[in-house]
């Protein structure tokens, strides 16, 4: 009978996850007055589950440019507080 002995080793073992659908809510007044701030909240959601996705990077835009990002809180919820200066076109 052969005796071994004790060996160690090392491995690498990549993890990947699938891909997942999401769903954002987006709640914002219809109208707002010039200069007046107003409230864009919503929840960010997985899709197949419905779970709140908590410290996820929301950018706000407006006509094409950057104007925040927030991170959403532990229950997926989000809020950018804003106001427009310019009427536009």
């Amino acid at each position: 009978m052969v005796l071994y002995l004790p060996s160690t080793g090392t491995a690498i073992i990549q993890v990947l996850s699938a891909e997942v659908g999401t769903t954002l809510s987006i709640n914002a007044p219809a109208e707002v007055i010039q200069g007046q701030s107003f409230d864009v909240f919503g929840v960010l959601q997985r899709v197949d589950t419905g779970e709140a996705l908590a410290g996820e990077e929301i950018e706000f835009w407006q006509d094409g440019l950057f104007i925040s990002s927030t991170l959403t809180a532990s229950d997926g919820s989000y809020l950018f507080t804003h106001s427009i200066i310019d009427t536009g076109p």
